[in-house]
């Protein structure tokens, strides 16, 4: 992990959990708060620590690269992306890895915990492989086509509450 000094932590932090807050309250994450939070980063990259902008970029880029696949087949929101950049712009690519994995499986045990309270599983599975077929029936040409859409939403949830909870995993084990 990058050395953060204990306002950027405080910044990081506040900022994923403002994030959070907002996309469980309406669903998105607005443009204008990650802008913030990229300032943020490069701010205190430039003052704090007297490194370059451009240092912190692969650990920016690392969340779009992993998971940009994702937003364009719509099964992930391109905030959540965004905000993990953000996470990866202030605690490098490294970091940035171990989080996005901790969200996956922080993600997966929620999806799991949703399926059984909404006793949907078999229209879950039903669903994914409905779209599989209709994704790989046109071989030899893979057709790309968003995986939700409308009369899908009793399978989504908010990922912003994984990333939230795997930074917190993170710097607790990195901290103790």
């Amino acid at each position: 992990m990058n050395k953060l000094y204990p306002s950027e932590l405080c910044f990081l932090l506040s900022f994923v959990m403002a994030c959070t807050l907002y996309d469980l309250r309406y669903g998105k994450i607005r443009n204008p708060w990650v802008l913030g939070g990229l300032l943020g980063g490069f701010s205190s990259k430039l003052i704090l620590h007297h490194s370059p902008p451009w240092n912190c970029l692969p650990g920016f880029l690392l969340p779009y690269l992993l998971l940009g696949v994702l937003v364009l087949l719509r099964m992930l929101g391109g905030g959540d992306v965004k905000l993990l950049s953000v996470i990866g712009l202030f605690l490098g690519p490294a970091a940035a890895a171990k989080i996005i994995l901790g969200s996956i499986v922080c993600g997966a045990i929620f999806s799991l915990l949703l399926v059984i309270r909404r006793k949907n599983l078999f229209v879950r599975l039903k669903y994914l492989h409905d779209y599989l077929i209709s994704v790989l029936a046109e071989t030899p040409h893979v057709k790309i086509m968003p995986y939700r859409g409308p009369g899908t939403e009793d399978g989504e949830f908010c990922f912003s509450v994984p990333i939230l909870f795997s930074l917190l995993f993170y710097l607790l084990w990195e901290v103790l």
